[in-house]
């Protein structure tokens, strides 16, 4: 049983015949089912306005780019940032591959210089 089917329970009990209620009680009950209502119909009223749901939403997705859009960059950035050392690591990585292998070292360079003067030759 749900707190609002209680207090309705509570108050379909209380006034089938008990008359021990002040007035004031009786007032304060009002008072407090008039807020509920009024609660339950700004809900209401909330919900059935498309404009304002739809701005709501517009307003969501906004947020959600903005921070997409901040990882992005301090992504970026970090990527920037690390750029100088892995390109240093990539070139000593190469120079090491070709101290240990000058023979594979050779054959790239030579691959390369017969594929320009291919290149240029077609011109």
């Amino acid at each position: 049983m749900t707190e609002k089917t209680r207090a309705s329970a509570d108050v379909q009990e209380s006034s089938a015949g008990d008359d021990t209620r002040t007035p004031e009680e009786i007032e304060a009950e009002i008072a407090e089912t008039r807020e509920e209502l009024g609660d339950t119909v700004g809900a209401l009223a909330d919900r059935a306005d498309v404009r304002k749901q739809a701005k709501r939403k517009v307003e969501e997705s906004k947020e959600r780019a903005q921070e997409k859009a901040s990882a992005a960059a301090e992504s970026a950035k970090r990527a920037f940032e690390s750029a100088p050392e892995t390109a240093s690591h990539a070139a000593d990585r190469t120079v090491a591959g070709a101290r240990e292998n000058p023979t594979a070292a050779i054959a790239a360079v030579l691959g390369v210089v017969l594929l320009l003067f291919m290149i240029r030759r077609r011109r």
